[in-house]
């Protein structure tokens, strides 16, 4: 019987799956669209939400469990890749890259392996704001295509928790 379970399982799986993607930053949702930076706006690095953070925390906390594919030496964005595929990527404030590290530090390595809510960046989001600096993070997935379609995206305004609420769920076809 063992056999003809395997065939029947193999044969019988869904055609779907999602993964759900969780917010990386407490705060409030802002839609993608309506952030002020034209290359997130326009959904030309990908499509996703944005989050005014709250400006007392600490922490980018992973929304995924995934892999590190991407750190800008700046340390203001961060790129993970989650079975099956997926870039998520987090782009912490707008022209931040202008302040060079300062207000970022890493806690994480190209190629490594992370688990939802582990740290990935600490960040001083007072500092940046009192350089007269936005603080808006961009969570955007950057490999739409036929086969990944995001569902279940979070309303602006609505209040997220660092890794507790789900900010949008990605579905994959296989």
């Amino acid at each position: 019987m063992g056999l003809l379970k395997a065939i029947f399982d193999f044969f019988n799986k869904p055609n779907e799956t999602t993964v759900t993607v969780y917010a990386p930053l407490s705060g409030e949702v802002l839609a993608i669209e309506d952030v002020s930076d034209i290359v997130f706006s326009d959904l030309i690095l990908g499509d996703g939400i944005a989050i005014k953070p709250d400006l007392e925390q600490k922490y980018v906390v992973s929304p995924v469990d995934g892999t590190v594919v991407q750190l800008y030496q700046t340390q203001h964005a961060v790129m993970l890749s989650t079975p099956p595929g997926l870039n998520i990527f987090i782009h912490v404030g707008f022209n931040t890259f202008t302040l060079r590290g300062q207000c970022f530090n890493s806690l994480v390595a190209l190629d490594q392996k992370v688990k939802l809510t582990e740290a990935l960046l600490e960040v001083d989001f007072n500092l940046i704001a009192a350089k007269n600096l936005e603080t808006v993070t961009p969570i955007v997935v950057s490999n739409l295509n036929d086969k990944f379609e995001i569902v279940e995206k979070l309303s602006a305004g609505a209040r997220v928790e660092a890794g507790i609420t789900p900010i949008y769920k990605i579905k994959f076809k296989r």
